[in-house]
């Protein structure tokens, strides 16, 4: 499967982008953010059951303030995962929209964005 998602036939489906992991950048073109993400995610998931792990092994040793601490570390785990697979998610679709062209290539130039800080005329004001 995964020679499959890195073959060049297959390269760039949409579907992809919901894979954890980096798979979508990976196989948009993007290896270094691929791996930026799934090192991240993978130390989250790493993180996460470790910390369970200790944490119940505190609690049957009695010990609950190092327990506490192992919790803690968990829920940092899996929240760097999560966090980290969402803004793969967010970071894909971009990418994706901006090979089939449907977004304009960022400039950085700060008028380009200017459209963004304006409000449109409501077709409500009494002027």
């Amino acid at each position: 499967m995964l020679s499959l998602l890195l073959s060049t036939a297959m390269a760039g489906p949409g579907w992809t982008l919901v894979m954890p992991f980096g798979v979508g950048l990976y196989t948009h073109g993007k290896p270094v953010r691929g791996t930026l993400y799934a090192g991240t995610q993978a130390a989250g998931v790493a993180l996460a059951v470790s910390g369970s792990l200790l944490g119940d092994q505190a609690t049957v040793a009695g010990d609950d303030q190092t327990a506490l601490t192992w919790r803690f570390v968990t829920l940092g785990g899996a929240s760097l995962g999560v966090v980290s697979y969402f803004v793969s998610l967010l970071d894909g679709s971009r990418v994706h929209q901006l090979q089939l062209g449907s977004l304009p290539p960022p400039s950085g130039r700060p008028e380009d964005y200017a459209f963004l800080l304006t409000t449109p005329p409501s077709p409500y004001s009494f002027r």
